[in-house]
């Protein structure tokens, strides 16, 4: 009966082993996991798995069964060697670069498994020996092993000891004093067994505890590694393995048993453990059997199947009733709503074309890039240039394979694995929808599980609607902008309309009261006082009549056949105008012309009004400034034709120069806004282009650039 216990512990030890190297080795938690605790856990997996392997063996009789049970007792001999050194390994590292997961390199700790060498000589002396002890047949090499062992616990206990003061991590003291506690009453059962009680009748609880107490350190790193995800990760990965071994003991029995008992008679092996061994093999050496049975698996017992499906409804309802949200706050929304949903620590979006043009102040944007990311995003992966190039290079690259979703541990290609890890992304998927192009970023989960393969799938699907809603929203927006568009052209034309009648209707009673004011004025001579009060108004009547001849030009309707005329000969005629403006206002008007040969394909209407406009709006800007002063030029550059209007004016808010172009759009009390419209329009009919320079307090400076007629 202690024999039967022994053995079915070994077995719970070497399952409880597997699963937790198989958890350390996972992606999802490879980069946290030390060297040194792979191959502490890897050496205690040996160490077990040999030898419930060993103790199945030990009652077969032959010479197969027996080179079997010496390969068996090579694998426990190297199990031995390597936990003294790992744990050797692990308080070095620790007193050294603490609880760093990768450390820098050093060649000088692979000298601390130099005692696993002692493997060839063990080998030796197991496969000359006709005993089927362990401990008889490595006997010679015992006291050195012993004096090994005692060594490297008593300085790893001693140097967790110390650590247990200077690592400023979360309940460590405890931690170290209960490790160095254990190493030391392993250490003692260790010696006491190999030294005094292998033959008492004490020897197989003893030989229990020595072979179990070393799971407890191995237990004690990952527990802390992993915290609160490893108690439910063996226990929910023991259910499985021990059902799925339930199943295919069943299966077993109804199908090969007959063969394999006829082979055992034969063979005088039991077959059972070589049927497992290629079982185990078939299923590690193809990945799609490992992933399928690992889908199985966790969508059979998996807790949070239903639980992802329901919140990816929910998803989908909320995207709908959301979708009337201009795209930058819809994806704000989105951001914020889906690690509540799924449970994840952080997700971020990047758009590199699709949104650009509707950021309207988006916390994120660079260039052309839209960056949206959850509040609890890494601060490594911020909004940077950098970063945004690195997500360029992965959202080329699966649109270069026509890949939708890539995740951490699988991508084959190394610099996109090094980028998801940079980034502590787990699953990247393409947002890929006409206009809208992207990625989208999932960080870990906080519940530190993964998504299945189903679940991601649907996850996909999700995504997909979301760009989609996305780019139905932008082109929502663009129609109704370019409906309001159409709507504000109608309105400037109705006013052209209207402001051409009565700019008509002006005309005449405007002639007539110029007459009869110059024939008073001949009639009262030039001797009379009153003489100078008419002229003063059939002055003004002159100035009324140009405004309403301008409104005249402006309502009637562009030339349709295009010429060449001189610009430099119209400005020369503005300027002429509109130094009375200047002069009235008592601003400086400087004309440096220097374009005299330049002819540019326009009508003379066209170009007065950009003109007319500029200067216009230039004389008016600076008449409250102290010494005002407005700077008319042009010059040939590089086969265009540049015309400046320059002003030492009070300059142009910066709020106000992203709409200074649109209608009705003015800061002046008396202004209509629609000159620079006009002037926009006109430059762009002419195929142009109008920059304009302004700061506060610092003048304005605009530039039309004309191609010059061949």
């Amino acid at each position: 009966m202690p024999g039967q216990i022994e053995f079915f512990l070994l077995g719970l030890a070497t399952v409880i082993d597997t699963i937790l190297l198989l958890a350390l080795l996972e992606p999802v938690n490879r980069s946290q996991v030390s060297v040194w605790l792979k191959a502490q856990v890897g050496g205690l997996w040996i160490w077990h798995a040999c030898s419930f392997l060993h103790g199945s063996t030990y009652d077969s009789v032959g010479p197969v069964p027996e080179f079997i049970d010496n390969v068996f007792m090579i694998g426990m001999a190297a199990g031995l060697l390597i936990l003294p050194s790992a744990m050797l390994h692990s308080a070095l590292r620790l007193q050294s670069t603490g609880l760093t997961p990768h450390p820098p390199r050093r060649a000088l700790y692979i000298v601390l498994y130099a005692p696993v060498l002692w493997l060839i000589p063990a080998a030796w002396f197991i496969f000359n020996e006709t005993s089927r002890d362990f401990l008889v047949n490595v006997a010679p090499l015992k006291n050195a092993y012993l004096v090994w062992l005692i060594a490297a616990n008593l300085v790893s206990s001693i140097l967790f000891l110390r650590l247990r003061n200077h690592l400023s991590v979360p309940r460590a003291r405890l931690f170290f004093i209960q490790l160095a506690a254990v190493l030391i009453l392993q250490t003692i059962l260790a010696a006491t067994y190999a030294l005094l009680a292998h033959e008492s009748d004490f020897a197989a609880l003893e030989r229990t505890a020595t072979n179990l107490l070393p799971l407890v350190p191995a237990l004690l790193f990952a527990w802390y590694v992993l915290r609160q995800r490893m108690l439910p990760l063996v226990m929910e990965r023991t259910l499985v393995y021990g059902a799925a071994l339930a199943v295919g003991l069943l299966l077993h029995r109804m199908t090969i048993s007959r063969y394999s008992e006829k082979l055992s008679e034969r063979l005088n092996l039991d077959t059972v453990l070589l049927e497992a061994i290629v079982v185990l093999g078939l299923i590690m050496a193809f990945r799609p059997m490992r992933r399928r049975l690992r889908e199985a698996l966790r969508h059979l017992f998996g807790r949070n199947i239903l639980s992802v499906r329901e919140s990816t409804r929910r998803l989908s309802l909320k995207i709908a009733q959301e979708s009337h949200q201009h795209p930058m706050p819809l994806l704000e929304w989105f951001a914020n709503i889906v690690p509540q949903e799924l449970e994840l620590d952080w997700i971020r979006i990047v758009l590199f074309s699709g949104v650009a043009t509707h950021r309207n102040n988006s916390r994120g944007g660079i260039g052309d890039a839209v960056d949206i990311a959850s509040k609890a995003a890494p601060q490594d992966a911020d909004t940077t240039t950098s970063s945004i190039a690195f997500l360029s290079r992965i959202h080329a690259s699966m649109a270069s394979r026509d890949v939708m979703r890539i995740s951490r541990g699988e991508e084959t290609s190394l610099e996109i694995q090094n980028c998801l890890n940079d980034f502590q992304a787990m699953h990247v998927f393409a947002l890929r929808f006409h206009a809208v192009d992207g990625v989208l970023l999932l960080g870990p989960r906080t519940r530190n599980d993964s998504f299945s393969e189903e679940q991601l799938d649907s996850l996909s699907l999700l995504f997909d609607q979301f760009a989609a809603t996305v780019h139905n929203r932008v082109q929502e927006l663009a129609r109704v902008r370019a409906e309001r568009k159409a709507m504000q052209e109608e309105k400037l034309s109705v006013i052209g309309l209207v402001a051409g009648s009565l700019a008509h209707e002006l005309r005449n009673p405007l002639s007539s009261m110029r007459t009869i004011a110059s024939l008073l004025a001949e009639d009262l001579g030039n001797d009379d006082e009153r003489t100078a009060d008419v002229r003063m108004i059939i002055s003004e009547i002159d100035r009324l009549t140009q405004t309403t001849q301008r409104l005249l030009d402006v309502s009637r309707p562009a030339d349709d056949e295009v010429s060449t005329i001189a610009p430099d000969a119209v400005v020369q005629r503005l300027t002429g105008i509109l130094k009375q403006l200047a002069r009235q206002w008592h601003v400086t008007l400087d004309v440096e012309l220097n374009a005299a040969t330049a002819r540019i394909s326009a009508t003379d209407a066209n170009f007065s009004e950009i003109c007319f406009n500029l200067i216009r709006n230039a004389i008016e800007a600076v008449r409250e400034t102290p010494s005002p002063r407005v700077r008319v030029a042009s010059i040939i550059n590089d086969a265009r034709f540049v015309f400046t209007v320059t002003d030492n004016g009070p300059g142009i808010d910066p709020e106000l120069q992203t709409e200074m172009f649109q209608p009705f759009v003015t800061r002046k009390s008396d202004g209509t806004g629609l000159g620079l419209f006009v002037v926009a329009e006109r430059v762009a009919e002419l195929n142009g282009q109008i920059n304009c320079v302004s700061e506060s307090g610092g003048g304005t400076v605009f530039e039309v650039s004309l191609s010059i007629a061949g």
